[in-house]
């Protein structure tokens, strides 16, 4: 069966994932795949896998528990191989790689910044501002 790689963390991480779920309906058990002092939070992928709503949500959750208790690489959503050999193999063959990406995350934290403007405040705004502005929308007005 296809496996779902979900992150990759060191093999000391501590893995609080008894209460998560992963993708698929019915929902996937989460496993393991350790290998070269890193490990991998896996799952089977199941058949035709599409970005719904309630795989997106297992995903992020999966993640975000992941990250509570230190540094991860997450993965995208429906990442997949063909098994939790081959996952063995990639983390022994690019060790090197993933350590170092784990370190130079080390002590940091993702934020994400959504900004939101009302767009008739901003145009009232340019109209007061500029006047080349004020007489091009008086003349198309016109």
């Amino acid at each position: 069966m296809t496996t779902y790689v979900y992150a990759i963390t060191r093999e000391s991480h501590p893995l609080r994932l008894a209460d998560r779920e992963g993708v698929g309906a019915p929902p996937a058990r989460l496993r393991t795949v350790a290998a070269a002092g890193l490990t991998a939070v896996v799952s089977d992928a199941p058949e035709g896998l599409r970005p719904r709503r309630r795989d997106l949500v297992a995903h992020e959750a999966v993640l975000a528990a992941l990250a509570t208790d230190g540094v991860v690489l997450p993965m995208r959503f429906g990442a997949l191989t063909d098994s939790d050999d081959v996952v063995r193999d990639e983390l022994s063959a690019h060790r090197t790689d993933y350590s170092a990406r784990l370190d130079a995350l080390e002590d940091r934290v993702e934020i994400n910044v959504k900004g939101f403007h009302s767009e008739d405040a901003l145009l009232r705004e340019l109209l007061a501002t500029d006047a080349g502005l004020r007489q091009a929308n008086e003349e198309l007005r016109a």
